[in-house]
C-alpha cells in the first residue's frame, strides 16, 4: 500500500509539474494582442456595442491568473450621442489558477477598475441608454430550451465556491443625464473598495 502511495505521489507531482510547464510555456509564447479585433468582434456581436481596446493586453498564467488591459471604451446606444457609454484607464483581475483546478474555488486576489466614466442616460421617451446592452445575443427559443437542458444535467454538481480578497474601483466618474425628467447629475473622483468577502 505504502508503494501505491509513493507511486500515485510521483504520477500526481510530475502531472503537476508538467502542467506548470505548459502553462509558463503558454504565458511565454501566447500575446493576447494578436486577439485584439476578435475580441471587439465578439463583444459587439454578444452587447450590440462597438469595443476599442486602445491600450495593450496582458495574460499571465503562472502562478497567479491574471489579466490586465489598458484604455478602453465602449460606444453609446444609438440616439445617446458620441459620447461613450463608458471607458476606462485600465483594469486588472489576478485569479488564483490551482484552487480553482483543484478544488472548485474561484479565489479573487484583485480586481481593479481604474478611471471609470459611465454615462448614463433616459431619452424622451423613457429608454435607458443600458437598455439594450446584451440584446444582441438574446437566445431563440431553442437556445433557450438547450440551455434549460443543460442547467438541468449540471444541476447536481458541486457549486464554485468565491472568495474575494479585493475589488477596487479608483478615480471614477458616473453622470446621469435624465430627459423625460431635465434632472442631470454627476459623481466625480468617486472610490470604492470591498475587501475580504466570500
Amino acid at each position: 500500500m505504502a508503494k501505491l502511495l509513493k507511486i500515485l505521489g510521483i504520477v500526481v507531482g510530475a502531472l503537476v509539474g508538467l502542467f506548470i510547464v505548459v502553462l509558463v510555456g503558454i504565458a511565454l509564447t501566447f500575446d493576447p494582442n494578436d486577439y485584439r479585433s476578435d475580441i471587439e468582434l465578439a463583444v459587439e456581436e454578444s452587447t450590440g456595442r462597438a469595443l476599442t481596446l486602445a491600450g495593450d493586453l496582458e495574460l499571465q498564467l503562472f502562478p497567479r491568473l491574471r489579466i490586465a488591459l489598458g484604455q478602453a471604451e465602449l460606444s453609446n446606444a444609438t440616439g445617446f450621442g458620441d459620447a461613450p457609454f463608458a471607458r476606462i484607464d485600465g483594469a486588472r483581475l489576478q485569479v488564483g489558477i490551482l484552487p480553482l483546478l483543484i478544488a472548485q474555488r474561484l479565489e479573487i486576489d484583485e480586481a481593479l477598475l481604474s478611471g471609470l466614466t459611465l454615462n448614463l442616460a433616459r431619452d424622451a421617451q423613457g429608454r435607458g441608454n443600458w437598455e439594450d446592452l446584451g440584446a444582441a445575443a438574446a437566445p431563440d427559443e431553442d437556445e433557450a430550451e438547450d440551455a434549460a437542458d443543460e442547467a438541468v444535467e449540471i444541476e447536481g454538481s458541486a457549486e464554485l465556491a468565491l472568495s474575494v480578497q479585493s475589488i477596487v474601483v479608483e478615480n471614477a466618474d458616473v453622470n446621469w443625464d435624465d430627459a423625460t425628467t431635465g434632472a442631470s447629475w454627476a459623481l466625480a473622483n468617486f472610490n470604492l473598495e470591498i475587501a475580504n468577502f466570500s
